[in-house]
């Protein structure tokens, strides 16, 4: 082997594509027995669960917490899009989450991870029975893990990122909280 030349390696990039999961078979096998599954109409109507959680804030807000007293977060990826989960720490906390934390926030907060700016797409997901939110960010790492560039290719550090934003918050919610700002 030549010293100082390249050496070969292969990129494997991810292709997505949707397949109706009719017409997927599924088979189960649990103690011997084989059970055929059939994924569920997606155009039957689901009923909705009751939630009790409010998604309007209580109060009105007279203050600023970072989200990291607020809420825990966790991001990941896949191929060329990331997302990021934000839980309250308190379920009192979730409705000011709600309302501060939209796709346009998300998006502008982001902003350097789009591969086009002008093609930042974000999609909130309400949570509520959890007292969570989950944002999915599409087109936003150059590619994917296998035929990116950055350095965070997997988007474990993205939810890091979002900690010091700041959550309007009333002054009161944050004079009887112990909770301790995340590091």
């Amino acid at each position: 082997m030549a010293m100082g030349l390249p050496t070969v390696t292969a990129v494997a990039h991810l292709f997505c594509f949707l397949l109706p999961k009719t017409d997927v078979s599924v088979k189960i096998t649990l103690a011997g027995e084989t059970h055929a599954w059939r994924a569920p109409d997606a155009r039957a109507p689901v009923a909705a669960p009751a939630i009790d959680a409010p998604l309007r804030p209580a109060a009105p807000s007279d203050a600023t917490a970072p989200l990291s007293r607020l809420a825990w977060t966790r991001s990941g990826d896949k191929g060329d899009l990331f997302n990021v989960g934000v839980i309250a720490r308190r379920p009192e906390y979730y409705p000011y989450l709600v309302a501060a934390l939209d796709e346009e926030r998300i998006a502008s907060w982001y902003a350097h991870a789009f591969n086009s700016p002008e093609r930042r797409r974000v999609r909130r997901y309400l949570l509520p029975g959890l007292n969570a939110l989950n944002f999915v960010l599409e087109e936003a790492l150059g590619g994917g893990q296998t035929v990116g560039l950055r350095l965070d290719a997997n988007a474990k550090s993205m939810a890091q990122q979002l900690l010091p934003i700041e959550i309007p918050v009333p002054k009161a919610l944050l004079d009887g909280s112990d909770d301790k700002a995340a590091a």
